[in-house]
């Protein structure tokens, strides 16, 4: 029987936690994964995409195509607003306010992606402040969105089909692949 004694192991603990570190920073990173999710993410919300089903947005009613013809008049508009189309682009702000953190652990990545922040109250006729959903952040607005009820459809911007999750799940092996094959080259 033979014996082999491994010393140095605490070392290597040290290189996989600043690999888990750097995998972190380049994720969390304006030119990583995270970018590209968000882009993506974003741009199908404003296609008129449920990232949630994977289905366009309930069609809206006439009277709200009228009321949001109406407000656009007065109103700050997102370039890809349309007052026909279900896309939640009205300003864009609810949109634009995603932002995605990322926390690597030691057997698994988190990345929690939600509406930040406040908004900016949209104008009426007068050109005082509407009351409405400036009162509410992005976040709240988020929920509603989500949940429907009253006058709202359900349009939940947040929720990922299994196919979306697959899609994150592929860019981050491919980041992480990325990653080792330039750590291998040093």
């Amino acid at each position: 029987m033979a014996k082999v004694t491994v010393k140095g192991l605490k070392k290597i603990d040290r290189v996989v936690d600043e690999f888990r570190k750097e995998l972190g920073r380049i994720i969390s990173s304006s030119d990583g994964v995270q970018n590209r999710l968000l882009s993506e993410l974003k741009k199908e919300i404003k296609s008129g995409k449920s990232p949630a089903t994977g289905k366009n947005f309930i069609k809206l009613k006439t009277s709200t195509k009228n009321s949001r013809r109406a407000r656009a008049k007065y109103s700050k508009t997102d370039p890809k607003f349309s007052p026909n189309k279900s896309a939640l682009t009205f300003s864009g702000q609810l949109v634009d306010s995603i932002k995605a953190k990322v926390k690597v652990g030691i057997k698994s990545m988190r990345i929690t992606i939600e509406p930040t922040g406040k908004r900016e109250p949209y104008k009426n006729k007068d050109g005082s402040n509407t009351k409405g959903s400036a009162r509410k952040g992005n976040k709240k607005l988020a929920k509603i969105h989500a949940e429907g009820g009253g006058k709202l459809p359900k349009r939940d911007l947040l929720g990922f089909t299994k196919k979306k999750e697959k899609e994150v799940v592929k860019i981050i092996k491919e980041t992480i692949k990325e990653i080792l094959s330039k750590k291998r080259k040093r």
